[in-house]
């Protein structure tokens, strides 16, 4: 779980602010050390913080997304709907032929 977060840490550095990266390295540094511990409690508490911590910031990346756009298949037009419907059960007919091996 730690490299994982590490990993999408590296990845989603652009997307994070300054105080919230530095938020969570604290709470993986943390919970390396209550690993450390092999104490199953300090265990469970760090890692609560820090699914807590994760959450928080993984809610305000989410955020950050917007409103999905219309034009990514978001289409809400009816008659458009039912334009794609008939083009794609035209696309799905199939056809019986028959044929000759020769």
């Amino acid at each position: 779980m730690i490299f994982q977060t590490k990993k999408q840490m590296e990845e989603l550095k652009d997307k994070i602010t300054p105080d919230q990266q530095s938020k969570l390295e604290a709470e993986i540094s943390r919970l390396e050390d209550a690993v450390k511990t092999e104490n199953a409690d300090t265990i469970k508490s760090a890692l609560d913080q820090f699914q807590k911590a994760w959450a928080e910031i993984s809610q305000s990346l989410y955020q950050q997304q917007g409103p999905p756009n219309p034009d990514m298949g978001g289409n809400s037009d009816p008659n458009a709907q039912q334009a794609s419907g008939a083009q794609q059960e035209k696309e799905n007919k199939v056809e019986d032929a028959e044929y000759k091996e020769v």
